[in-house]
Formats: C-alpha cells, structure tokens, sequence
C-alpha cells in the first residue's frame, strides 16, 4: 500500500466510518449536540396575529376621530370585536382585533379619551399574521444540523421540549513520546506536549467526549493502551510514532492486533506519514508528531471523518482565496499545505501564510484558520493570487 492523495485518504476514512447512534434529550441538553432527525413546527407561528409596532387599533368605519375604549400588552388576553366607532391601543407584540389594522402611535392624536388618526389604517396594516412566519408542519431543522443559539431560538419559541440527537462521538487520545511533559520547567531534549491537548480542544469544540493519555516510547504500554482505547472509543487519534525510525512503532502495532490497514502515507507535507486503521467498525487514525503534522492531519481528514460519523456536512472544506503576500515555489514531489490566518475581506476570502510554516512551528497554530495548498512543484505565487486553501470552518461572527 502506497501513499494516497489527501482527497483519496479522505474517501477511504468517510466509507469506513461508523455513524454514531441516536438518543432523545431534553431541549436544555440539546445545545451543541446534532441534530438525528427532521424536525417540524408543532405549531403556527407566530401563533397569534399580533402588532408589530405600538400603535393604535381600529377594524371598519370612516371616521377619524375614534373612542378609545382599552389598552392591551404582550401577554394579555385577546380583546374582542371593536365597533366602528372605537380604538383600542396595543403594545408591540400584543393580540390584535379580530379585522383590525395597526396605526402608529406617532401618527395620531390622542385627545383625552378619544384617538384622531392622520390616517385610517387597512386591515392587516402593522398586523404580524399568525402563520406568517411557520406553518404547522414546516420543517425547522434538518436531520444533521448542529443545535446552535439560533436552532434552540426557535425550538424554544415552538415549546419543542426534546428531540432526537446523535450521540456524542467518544474519542480517545494518545500522545506518544518519552521526550513528551505535561508541565515543569523544561530542560534540553524535552518539550511540553501540545499535540494533545490541542486536539483534545478542537475534539471538545465540535461536541465530541475525549479522554487523553499521554505514554513514552514503551511499545508494549502502548499496545495495551491502544488495545483499551479501540474497545472504549468511537474513534482513536495517536500522534507520534508514526514514521519508520526504531521507536515508530505505530505500523507494527496495528499487524500486532490484526487491524485492517487503511492508510499507509498520505502524499502531502507536512503530515506524510499518517497512518490509518480499522479495528472491526473503529477507526484509529495515527497523525504524525510534528505539531503541523498533528494539525493538518486533524483539519484534512479527522475532520471529514467526524462529520461523517455525525451524518452532518463538514465544516472544513475545500476553497478559493486571495493570497495576502507573495508565496515561494513548492519543491516538493507531493502537495504541500501552508498554514494561515483566514478573513473576509472587500467580499473575498483572503489567506496571510503564518510567518512560520515548518512543520514544528507552534506558533502557527496561534491564527491558524485555513491550510494554502500548493500543488507538487507549483510555481511562486504573488501577492493578490488566486489560491486554493482548506478551509478549517466558518469565518468571522
């Protein structure tokens, strides 16, 4: 099995897949959380017609000059018929008379107990219709849609009190390197783990539960670890140990448990030697350890792949952006992603390379908000080019 392309690795992890199941939770736990199935208005809505300014009601009549014979706010009981020679004042939001426009508050006089309208309102004028906005039976989220602020708006306005989710993915991650510290002071040949924690946030921001363990280069804890992850997890994410030096043992951990290989080398840099697995219907995806590795590993195909566990559209994908400064030929036999900053500018998406973009740059990650990909030996790019790029997620609010 030789290298894939990005696009192909991508492909083979989505079809080996497994879609996490489904439960049913009240709307309070349902923030985050994917939605496992359509959704319809139980009711109208609004479900009431109701005004839409604070203003004064009239339904019929010629007369300018009306009698003002009651006042109504949000949340008060309807108010009956008005004769042709009334008014009735209503508050924005309030119940509106059966047949009743709606007149601005400044555009009338109110004399004592008598209204005098500039202008008659027709009816319906200024009146929210109930339906108006939602039929009963409109769909108002799709089977894998996330539950942002927005969707549990409008569930809660519908009195939807539980609905049907996907099942938080599990994910266990394992960080492998004897040179690997949690925290302390540092010292020459160790460096403080990042890899896994930076996964473990991004995992965490997309709803998944994740467990972490950070292990040495003991081959055997690692196998053992493994063994209990695969056992325990929807998915496993390792990275480190997986390229072919006497201590990257990822290879011979995956023959040692009799999992079906999946990817052997992925044809882009950072990030080559990645390497993927099946375990019956769980996957582990071993990244390399590099934390640029680790990274575009996780955005090209962890991502793609979570999303197909969901039953969700990914939020990565591929684009076309503005480059923000001048980019240098890419020499290498293979494609070649850059991280960068991302942002909306003049109407246009526009990528600014990280000053850093060796493959253990840390300080990439800091604005990291798309990936430039250059194809193998592409040419220098100017600055204002066109470029593709792998986009990370949503841009700006």
């Amino acid at each position: 099995m030789g290298p894939l392309t990005p696009e192909a690795g991508e492909r083979r992890l989505r079809l080996k897949a497994r879609a996490v199941g489904r439960e049913r939770v009240p709307l309070e736990e349902a923030s985050g959380r994917v939605s496992g199935a359509t959704v319809r208005s139980p009711i109208a809505l609004p479900a009431f017609d109701n005004s839409a300014v604070d203003g004064y009601a009239v339904a019929g009549g010629r007369a300018a000059r009306r009698q003002l014979v009651g006042q109504v706010y949000a949340g008060d009981p309807a108010w009956g018929a008005l004769g042709p020679d009334q008014a009735v004042f209503v508050a924005t939001g309030a119940t509106v008379p059966p047949d009743a426009g709606v007149a601005r508050q400044e555009d009338v006089t109110v004399e004592g107990q008598a209204v005098v309208f500039r202008r008659l309102p027709a009816p319906g004028d200024n009146v929210r219709r109930a339906g108006r906005e939602l039929r009963v039976g409109a769909t108002v989220l799709q089977g894998g849609e996330r539950l942002g602020p927005g969707q549990m708006a409008l569930l809660r306005s519908l009195g939807v009190a539980s609905l049907s989710v996907r099942r938080r993915v599990t994910v266990t991650v394992l960080s492998v390197g004897s040179e690997l510290r949690e925290s302390g002071r540092s010292s020459r040949g160790l460096v403080r783990n990042t890899n896994g924690p930076w996964l473990a946030q991004q995992l965490s921001a997309l709803g998944c539960l994740v467990a972490q363990r950070t292990l040495g280069d003991d081959e055997a804890q690692f196998l053992s670890e493994l063994s209990r992850s695969l056992a325990t997890s929807d998915l496993v994410l390792s990275t480190g140990g997986a390229s072919r030096g006497p201590r990257d043992f990822v290879r011979r951990s995956g023959e040692a448990l009799g999992l079906m290989p999946l990817i052997d080398g992925v044809g882009m840099r950072p990030g080559q030697p990645l390497q993927a697995f099946l375990a019956e219907r769980v996957l582990w995806i071993a990244l390399p350890g590099n934390p640029l590795a680790t990274a575009i590993g996780f955005d090209r195909l962890v991502r793609p792949t979570l999303a197909t566990m969901e039953r969700r559209a990914s939020e990565a994908r591929a684009e076309r952006a503005r480059l923000a400064a001048s980019l240098g030929q890419n020499r290498a036999p293979v494609v070649r992603y850059l991280p960068a900053s991302a942002a909306i500018r003049e109407g246009r998406l526009e990528v600014t390379p990280a000053a850093s973009v060796d493959s253990g740059a840390v300080s990439a990650l800091r604005a990291l908000g798309a990936w430039i990909r250059l194809e193998p030996g592409q040419a220098a790019l100017a600055e204002g080019s066109e470029v593709a790029v792998w986009l990370r997620g949503a841009i700006g609010p």
